[in-house]
């Protein structure tokens, strides 16, 4: 639990204005219809769409919102630790010019393994 937070209370995730959901929402759908209704027709430059500042907030509020947000992740980082506004947004603007440079490396994934009886 964050410390500045009243039990139960999740620490705020960024602003995310209804009008960059829809057009996330809007960019999505349309992908999604081109897709089935032309088998053959390829997208190109999806990756442009990874550093695209609207997506990169939704995808942070997601991961705040989870309750795993409250543990360290690989890099040590927790969800408190992007509490205050400023810090979510230097957090995403460092990640989106990484992204647009292509020289984000993701850190390799946590793996535990949970010992079963079968």
């Amino acid at each position: 639990m964050d410390s500045n937070n009243k039990p139960g209370e999740q620490s705020p995730g960024p602003v995310v204005r209804k009008d960059e959901g829809r057009a996330v929402l809007d960019i999505q759908s349309g992908l999604a219809i081109a897709a089935t209704r032309r088998k053959d027709k390829q997208v190109h430059n999806l990756y442009s769409l990874l550093w695209k500042r609207e997506w990169l907030n939704i995808a942070l509020k997601a991961v705040l919102d989870n309750t795993g947000s409250k543990t360290s992740g690989v890099d040590g980082m927790r969800g408190a630790d992007l509490r205050d506004p400023s810090s979510r947004d230097r957090f995403v603007e460092e990640l989106r010019t990484e992204l647009k440079q292509h020289t984000y490396r993701p850190s390799p994934v946590l793996r535990k393994y949970i010992p079963k009886a079968n």
